[in-house]
């Protein structure tokens, strides 16, 4: 009987060995002599560096470019000190960038090659290098007495944004700041200590030649934050922006602090905006003129939605990224529909779609064509219904996220192949061009098991990744996610950023990998027990927390489900659950759960109602009920334009996300209408 048992054991073993070369032959012959990189990566996971070194020192001669590349680097990590420094050494001669100078010099400096360091730095332009490049020239020429270290330290200090490696540096050379009074002033800045920094303004303001746009905004930000002084500060920036001797960014960040101290002010609207339009005229690049434009629009709307239509009408045009503008529109929204200027709001819908982001475009459509719909706006010598079929149709083809279009298609009266056509490319991407070695590292590591090493490699080149690449990592990710919970997380991402801006048509697996089930045994079992549909708390889910059981957001929410402490007190009592974690999904779902289904029956059934009271707290939401109502003349105005009404930018956000993302789980995994259960979600 032994025999048999271990015969039978003897064959599956053997079978299994056979099944698992086959493989390791069929990725051999797919990869080459790149699988030798590969290999050697695993063998360094398992702390078998002599195999490692022996299958890279292979790789080497043969690789492609990028895996050659990548191979040095691991090859320099897993020696002594000599042995990774003749392959930093190589690794920099090959590949001559800042990337590979900055392992090279950081394994001089464990040698202590000081002299080298500085040699080999000495043209690198302390300003604009990478900050940890520009931390070991510094700490070089310290090492060394150089001379040029003092001006070649207070350069780096002055030259760009304060950052942790600063810090590190005075920390490991045991540098008081207080023998450096300009940085001393950035390092309170840099803690947010606004009002110590104050007293130091006077004395580097009076060095004028030595005032860098770092320095210029480190003393806007001090006045901003730091003093209630604020005519008197926003006269010293304005003035100091008008020295001649300044640099064009220095300029633009004297008067852009001169501005919103005035703006804080409130007390010369005139002045602030005069000071945004100067610095929109001395800004160097398109993110700081846009900077500027959206605080003066915003300076505006708080004198008047007027004042900031017509801002909209003279500077419209020469916005430079429309995206960014996307919180001042929806502000602006908010102010029209709570001031009932109703043919202003008409009037921005058809007059912004060459200025604002797509998104905004269909938002403005869509609920103008509601206005249309419920007879609030008339507009003389349109006709209302064929005007609102318009701009349904403008809001459903605006190549944006899910909530305006499908409700848009609902409003249509679409049917689900028609949403299924109309939504089978979320967003286009006309200038996608594929890194195929990436592609290629990438695939490696999904089909070697190096799962570790996807999602650091794809962040850095995530916009030359193809779609049948992110598919494979993402598949890689989510299939992780049963050892480490956090790769849900990951997954979600990869797929996600691929399908909302894609060179083709995704496949329904790229859609189901952006709109996941994890931990769905959980959910099925607590949604059958509280009666709430599963497709819901799966967007909820996904908006809450993309599937990450332990995020904890800063006011304090944790979980899946972002639940508040107090709020968790209160469930777990009526469940008499004395002792429970958060941090546990099946506890968190089922808590979220049972919440949400107390919140839908404390709301007559109503589904959107409750996700705005689970977000914004159910007082506030019958509180806000009665405002919109009165506002908009009318009893129970429609959930859909009650949204727009809300006070809370969050809750208003939340809303749209979780009702579009159940829509697609209702339409991928239930096979329901996507039309119809948004329609169920708003009524």
């Amino acid at each position: 009987m032994n025999r048999i048992v271990l015969s039978i054991a003897f064959i599956f073993s053997a079978a299994a060995c056979f099944c698992s070369c086959r493989a390791s032959d069929s990725l051999s012959s797919e990869y080459g002599n790149d699988a030798f990189y590969f290999r050697a990566l695993k063998h360094v996971d398992e702390n078998d560096y002599p195999k490692a070194k022996k299958l890279l020192r292979k790789n080497i001669k043969n690789a492609s470019p990028l895996i050659r590349r990548k191979s040095l680097e691991l090859l320099s990590s897993i020696g002594s000190i000599d042995e990774n420094l003749i392959s930093l050494h190589e690794l920099y001669t090959s590949y001559p960038d800042e990337d590979s100078l900055l392992l090279y010099v950081h394994g001089l400096f464990k040698k202590g090659e000081f002299q080298l360091i500085a040699d080999l730095t000495q043209d690198k332009d302390i300003s604009k290098c990478l900050n940890e490049l520009a931390y070991y020239r510094c700490a070089a020429l310290y090492k060394r007495g150089s001379s040029n270290f003092s001006d070649e330290f207070t350069r780096w200090f002055t030259s760009r944004a304060y950052s942790k490696q600063h810090s590190k540096f005075l920390d490991d050379f045991k540098i008081s700041p207080d023998a450096f009074p300009v940085i001393k002033f950035r390092k309170k800045v840099f803690s947010y200590d606004y009002s110590n920094s104050i007293p130091d303004i006077e004395s580097i303001a009076s060095k004028r030649e030595l005032l860098t746009p770092q320095l210029v905004n480190d003393i806007g930000k001090s006045y901003l934050y730091g003093s209630n002084n604020n005519t008197v500060n926003a006269q010293f920036m304005h003035d100091l922006a008008q020295d001649e001797a300044l640099p064009k960014e220095a300029v633009y960040n004297a008067y852009f602090y001169a501005a919103r101290i005035y703006d804080k002010d409130t007390k010369y609207p005139d002045k602030a905006s005069a000071d945004y339009l100067k610095a929109m005229e001395h800004a160097a690049d398109d993110a700081s003129y846009d900077s500027a434009l959206w605080y003066l629009l915003n300076a505006k709307l708080k004198i008047s939605i007027q004042d900031a239509l017509e801002a909209v009408k003279t500077y419209g045009p020469s916005i430079r990224d429309p995206n960014y503008y996307d919180d001042f529109f929806d502000t602006l929204s908010l102010r029209m529909l709570s001031r009932h200027v109703w043919f202003a709001y008409y009037q921005t819908a058809t007059s912004i779609e060459s200025i604002a982001s797509k998104e905004t475009v269909a938002k403005y459509s869509y609920v103008t064509a509601r206005l249309f719909q419920t007879g609030v706006l008339k507009v003389g010598g349109v006709k209302s219904d064929e005007a609102a079929k318009k701009l349904f149709e403008k809001a459903l083809d605006s190549d944006t996220s899910i909530y305006y279009r499908i409700l848009a298609a609902y409003r249509l009266n679409l049917s689900d192949e028609e949403v299924r056509s109309r939504f089978a490319l979320l967003r286009k991407d006309d200038s996608f061009i594929a890194n195929k070695e990436e592609e290629a590292l990438l695939n490696g590591y999904a089909d070697f098991g190096l799962t570790e090493h996807i999602y650091g490699e794809w962040e850095k080149h995530y916009k030359e990744i193809g779609i049948e690449c992110a598919l494979k990592i993402s598949q890689a990710l989510y299939d992780y996610g049963t050892n480490d919970n956090s790769y849900y997380t990951k997954s979600l991402r990869v797929a996600a950023k691929k399908l909302n801006k894609s060179e083709a048509i995704p496949p329904e697996e790229l859609w189901q990998l952006a709109y996941p089930r994890a931990f769905y045994d959980c959910v099925k079992k607590h949604c059958q027990n509280y009666g709430v549909d599963e497709y819901l708390i799966l967007g909820l889910i996904r908006a809450e927390s993309f599937f990450d059981p332990t995020i904890q957001s800063n006011a304090g929410a944790n979980g899946l489900t972002q639940l508040m402490e107090a709020t968790a007190g209160d469930i777990a009592k009526k469940m008499k659950i004395q002792v429970y974690d958060l941090n546990d999904p099946d506890i968190n779902i089922r808590f979220g759960t049972y919440y949400l289904s107390e919140l839908i029956e404390r709301l007559k059934g109503s589904q959107i109602l409750s996700l705005f009271a689970y977000n914004g707290g159910i007082g506030h939401v019958r509180s806000w009920q009665k405002s919109a109502d009165l506002n908009f003349g009318m009893d129970n105005l429609p959930n859909d334009l009650f949204l727009e009404t809300l006070p809370f930018a969050e809750t208003r956000q939340y809303g749209r996300y979780v009702l579009g993302y159940a829509a697609v789980y209702a339409a991928l995994y239930y096979k329901d209408s996507p039309v119809q259960v948004a329609k169920k979600i708003l009524e």
